[in-house]
C-alpha cells in the first residue's frame, strides 16, 4: 500500500518536535526518580550473562552489561529507554505513512504513541516491553514494506531481522508473529504465504534466535514454566475482562479511541490492514483466555494508530481552528497528568500527599533501594552477622544486594532467573525474606525476628516491602527445599 500523499514539511517539522520533546522531557526527567526493581534485575542480570533466563530473552541484559561497562551504569539505562521512545514514535508515522496516510495522519498516530502511559512508561524505564515495542514497529513497516514487493529477498530479510531482535528481547513478540501470520491468512495477501520471502523472514527470526532456543532445551525449557506460573498469578490479580477494561487507561483515551477506527478500517479491507486487525483480535483474545497482562497488547496499537489516523485527520480539518486547539490542548494536559503519574518526577512528599500510589500499582516498584540494603545490613549486624547467605523471595531485593550489597552475605533467591543459579553452599545460619513462615518452619530448626525492610514512603510494592527480617539457623539442607522455594513472578 503506498501513501496516498506525501508527508508536508509542515507535519514533518511537528513529528519532529513531537519526537524531539519527549525525548527531551524523557532525557530531563531521567535522575529525578530511582531505579525500578525490573532495572535493577536487567542490571544484575547483565553481571551473569547466558543465552537465556526464564522470564526474559537475553538482549536487554546484554545491553544493561554494555551501559556498565560503558562507565553509564542506571543513567545510560535511561538514556537508552528515552532513546527507543523517541525512535518508536518517530517510526509509527512512518508506518502512517507506510499505509497510506498523509503527514497530518503521521502527526496524529505519533501523538498518540507519545501520549500513551504504557509508552511512557517504556521510554522511562529500562525493560524488555522498551525494546519488544520498538522491535515490534520496526517489524510492522518492514512487513508491510515487504508486501509491497513480495518478489524481494532482502525485504523479507528486514523483517526477520526485526522480529529476531523483537524476541531476543521479549518472548511475548511471538503472539504477534502467530496473529500476523493469521492475519496474512485472512486477507487477500495469502498468496505471499507460497512464495520464499516470508519463510525466509522465520528462518532469519529463528536463527537470531537460536542460540537462545538451545538454552531453552539445555535447561528444561523454564521459560514455559515461567508462562505458567505467570498466567497463575495473572489470574490472582485480574479477571479476563479486565485485561480489556484497562486498555483505555493504558493506551490513553485518546489513544484507545483512534485505535477503533483503526480496527474498524482493518476489517473493512482485504488488504495490509486487514493483517494488522486479525492480528490485534488474535492477540488480545489469547491474553483475555490466558489471561495475559493488559501491557502485552501494547505493540498491536501501533499499526491500528496508524490505520486509524487518516480519519482523525480528517475530522479535525473539518472543524474549526479553535475547536481544533481546544482538543490539542486537552489531549496534552491529560498527557501531562499521565506522565506524572506513570512516572514518580514529582517529589515524593507531594506523590503521598496526592496518594498516586493508589492509582498506580507500578510507582512504588521504584524505591530508595540503598536503603532496603541498609535495612538488612542493620539486620545483619543485629543477628551479630553470623548470617551466612541473604534469601529473598524478591528478585528486586535480590538484585539490590547484588549491586549495593557490598560486605553483606552473598544473596541467593527462587525468584526468576535467580532461581537457575541454584542455591550454594548449605549455610550455617542465613536471613530470610518473603517466604511464608509455614515453609521457614520446615527450613529452620531456630528463627527469630532480627529486623524488617521499611515501605517505602509509606506504601509498600507486593515484593519487597514491607519485609520481616528473618534470622534462620538450618534444619534442612536448602538444596532439598529449593524447588519449593521457586518465585516466578
Amino acid at each position: 500500500m503506498r501513501p496516498q500523499g506525501g508527508a508536508e514539511p509542515g507535519h514533518q517539522r511537528a513529528v519532529a518536535a513531537l519526537v524531539l520533546g519527549g525525548l527531551a522531557l524523557h532525557l530531563g526527567c531521567a535522575g529525578r526518580y530511582g531505579p525500578h526493581r525490573d532495572e535493577l534485575y536487567l542490571r544484575a542480570c547483565g553481571r551473569a550473562l547466558a543465552w537465556g533466563s526464564p522470564d526474559h530473552a537475553p538482549l536487554g541484559s546484554a545491553l544493561a552489561r554494555l551501559a556498565e561497562l560503558a562507565g553509564a551504569g542506571q543513567l545510560g539505562l535511561r538514556v537508552l529507554a528515552a532513546l527507543a521512545g523517541a525512535l518508536t514514535v518517530w517510526w509509527t508515522a512512518r508506518l502512517t505513512r507506510r499505509l497510506g496516510g498523509d503527514g497530518a495522519a503521521g502527526l496524529c498516530a505519533a501523538g498518540a504513541a507519545l501520549l500513551a502511559p504504557v509508552l511512557m512508561h517504556h521510554a522511562g524505564v529500562y525493560g524488555t516491553g522498551t525494546l519488544e515495542v520498538l522491535a515490534a514497529v520496526a517489524g510492522f513497516d518492514a512487513l508491510v514494506f515487504a508486501l509491497a514487493a513480495p518478489g524481494r529477498a532482502r525485504r523479507w530479510l528486514l523483517v526477520g531481522l526485526a522480529f529476531g531482535l523483537g524476541l531476543l528481547a521479549k518472548y511475548t513478540l511471538g503472539l504477534w508473529l502467530v496473529g500476523l501470520a493469521l492475519g496474512l491468512l485472512a486477507s487477500d495477501r495469502r498468496r505471499v504465504l507460497a512464495t520464499p520471502g516470508p519463510w525466509l523472514a522465520l528462518a532469519t527470526a529463528l536463527a537470531l534466535l537460536a542460540p537462545n532456543l538451545v538454552w531453552q532445551a539445555r535447561h528444561g525449557a523454564p521459560a514455559l514454566d515461567f508462562i505458567a506460573s505467570s498466567h497463575d498469578a495473572v489470574r490472582a490479580r485480574f479477571s479476563r475482562l479486565a485485561v480489556l477494561a484497562a486498555q483505555p487507561v493504558l493506551m490513553h483515551p485518546v489513544g484507545f479511541g483512534l485505535a477503533l477506527p483503526g480496527l474498524a478500517r482493518g476489517w473493512r479491507e482485504a488488504g495490509v490492514a486487514r493483517v494488522f486487525a486479525v492480528a490485534f483480535v488474535v492477540a488480545a483474545a489469547a491474553l483475555v483466555l490466558a489471561p495475559g497482562k493488559p501491557y502485552y497488547l501494547a505493540p498491536g496499537y501501533l499499526p491500528l494508530w496508524a490505520l486509524g489516523a487518516p480519519a482523525l485527520a480528517r475530522w479535525l480539518a473539518a472543524r474549526g481552528r479553535g475547536l481544533r486547539v481546544l482538543l490539542v490542548a486537552g489531549t496534552a494536559l491529560a498527557g501531562a497528568v499521565a506522565f506524572v503519574i506513570t512516572l514518580p518526577v514529582l517529589p515524593r512528599s507531594l506523590l503521598r500527599r496526592l496518594e498516586v500510589a493508589r492509582i498506580s500499582s507500578e510507582l512504588p516498584q521504584f524505591a530508595d533501594w540503598r536503603a532496603v540494603v541498609a535495612d538488612i545490613a542493620h539486620a545483619h549486624a543485629v543477628a551479630g552477622r553470623v548470617a551466612e547467605v541473604v534469601l529473598t523471595d524478591s528478585y528486586g531485593t535480590a538484585a539490590a544486594l547484588e549491586l549495593h550489597g557490598t560486605g553483606l552475605p552473598r544473596v541467593r533467591s527462587g525468584a526468576n532467573g535467580y532461581f537457575l543459579r541454584g542455591p550454594g553452599r548449605q549455610p550455617a545460619a542465613l536471613l530470610v525474606l518473603g517466604y511464608p513462615r509455614a515453609l521457614l518452619g520446615e527450613l529452620c530448626r531456630e528463627l527469630r525476628v532480627v529486623g524488617a525492610v521499611r515501605a517505602q514512603g509509606g506504601a509498600g510494592n507486593r515484593y519487597d516491602f514491607p519485609r520481616t527480617i528473618w534470622l534462620c539457623r538450618p534444619r534442612a539442607q536448602l538444596a532439598a527445599l529449593w524447588p519449593r522455594l521457586r518465585r516466578y513472578d
